[in-house]
């Protein structure tokens, strides 16, 4: 994309900065979610987590 946009002079330095912005981008998601994207959804017991769990309410 950056051969489209830029000329050949300006391809090393739109290269670079393309770098810099993801840098950027990834330090405000860390900031803005510090537990990820999908941080926030509810976590599914494994299989044998959920078999321990049936097991102990049941009284065995």
């Amino acid at each position: 994309m950056t051969s489209v946009l830029f000329s050949p002079e300006q391809q090393a330095r739109a290269a670079s900065l393309q770098i810099v912005a993801i840098g950027v981008m990834l330090c405000v998601i860390l900031l803005v979610r510090p537990n990820g994207l999908f941080g926030d959804r509810p976590r599914r017991p494994r299989f044998g987590k959920r078999a321990r769990v049936a097991a102990s309410e049941s009284g065995s």
